[in-house]
């Protein structure tokens, strides 16, 4: 099952939606707001799914981070994820996960989203390719 982790009046998650419902993919969008913000147990899955843990899942460039006095390096891993779930604005959005397939994507990328098709697309999309290189 793909999970799309939205927020809300966000361009690039509406982009990430409008991208799926086009390729006939089905999947289930998860709006994180302050009053539901990711539980523990959901930001455990996606630091467990990413490549680089804290950095991939943080938008430490963000106003809302920067507006924050507390330095999250010096917070403790429960200090770390009770933060986030309080301050949900310095998540990246959108992030799409895979359960199924322990894929793990953040924002949208036109190239990179494609690991989200299926094998059976996919092979459908080259012999198209193929053949309009053929004629």
């Amino acid at each position: 099952m793909i999970i799309i982790y939205t927020g809300v009046n966000n361009k690039v998650c509406h982009k990430v939606l409008h991208w799926f419902e086009e390729e006939g993919i089905p999947y289930c969008e998860r709006k994180i707001t302050k009053k539901k913000p990711l539980t523990k147990k959901e930001l455990e899955l996606l630091l467990k799914l990413s490549y680089n843990g804290f950095d991939d899942l943080l938008s430490f460039r963000s106003k809302s981070y920067q507006n924050i006095e507390t330095q999250f390096e010096n917070l403790s891993y429960n200090e770390a994820l009770n933060f986030i779930i309080n301050h949900p604005k310095i998540i990246k959005k959108p992030i799409i996960i895979d359960l199924k397939k322990h894929k793990f994507q953040v924002g949208f990328n036109k190239e990179k989203i494609r690991i989200f098709k299926t094998r059976e697309y996919k092979l459908i999309e080259k012999n198209i390719y193929r053949d309009k290189l053929i004629y």
